[in-house]
């Protein structure tokens, strides 16, 4: 899951740095609060939740079947 809100735009070529920080955990999953700053203002803010994956191996080997299919 990814909720954000991108008050701001960036113009190109303009760098931007992101920083994330773990709020909290729960067995395998973690929420972040992410934010994002180009060289002028805060652009970008939100949550981003992932799920740890048990078992990689079988994970890619689904996802190329899928991809194959």
């Amino acid at each position: 899951m990814i909720e954000m809100r991108h008050p701001a735009a960036t113009p190109v070529g303009m760098a931007v740095r992101a920083k994330a920080t773990l709020l909290e955990t729960d067995g395998r999953r973690y929420l972040f609060r992410v934010e994002a700053w180009d060289a002028q203002e805060k652009i970008a803010e939100g949550r981003h939740e992932r799920f740890l994956v048990p078992d990689l191996a079988g994970f890619l080997e689904r996802a190329m079947k899928k991809g194959q299919a």
